[in-house]
């Protein structure tokens, strides 16, 4: 585990993913409730190994902090949460990297793995669809500049930490301006060999 960012109310860190042991698996049924990590479990084996991944990496986020874990029951949208409210978290994985986000407040990540494997022409179009046009515009001249889809990065993962923030689906904010209320954070870590980009985003102040 690296910790990319702590202090008194929000910690962030990253790792690599790999598929956990029988007693890894064991370790997040009695942490979180058996429910929420058989439904981990029983995803295909690249799902199953990216989530499981996220919740040992949220376990030993909790650890580290002394904050504690709990049950995990999953909201209306499908997004997970302690069942008694304690603390608020969120995970995200994209290939070979998992981030987490622990925080006294609503909080919301999002990773991106860099370079992207999708075709530039591909990501312009969904910048022109899913952006505003002044972000189209960096995405599209990020491309031309080769910078191996970074802006479209800094924009997607911006959009999908803001939905995780809401609790929400990421439709919603998709070609709008986000508020400008929220606190982003952003890092470019080195997770599993590879660059990523990270963005974390938090809601109003609050302790562990």
């Amino acid at each position: 585990m690296r910790i990319l960012y702590s202090d008194g109310g929000l910690a962030v860190a990253a790792d690599g993913v790999a598929l956990p042991s029988g007693d890894g698996c064991k370790k997040l049924a009695d942490a979180f409730g058996e429910e929420y990590a058989h439904s981990l479990e029983k995803r295909y084996p690249a799902a199953a190994a990216e989530s499981l991944s996220g919740a040992l990496l949220l376990l030993e986020l909790l650890e580290r902090l002394g904050a504690g874990a709990g049950k995990i029951e999953r909201g209306e949208h499908g997004k997970p949460a302690f069942a008694d409210g304690h603390v608020f978290f969120s995970i995200s994985h994209d290939r070979a990297a998992v981030v987490c986000a622990v925080s006294g407040r609503p909080a919301g990540i999002d990773v991106m793995m860099l370079p992207q494997k999708s075709d530039p022409s591909v990501r312009l179009r969904m910048a022109r669809r899913f952006f505003t046009s002044e972000e189209a515009e960096a995405v599209g001249r990020g491309e031309a500049s080769r910078d191996g889809g970074e802006e479209f990065a800094r924009c997607w993962t911006a959009r999908e930490a803001y939905s995780k923030l809401l609790g929400g689906t990421l439709g919603p904010v998709l070609g709008r301006r986000i508020p400008s209320g929220p606190a982003f954070m952003r890092f470019s870590p080195y997770v599993a060999g590879s660059l990523c980009h990270v963005c974390c985003c938090t809601a109003e102040k609050g302790e562990f």
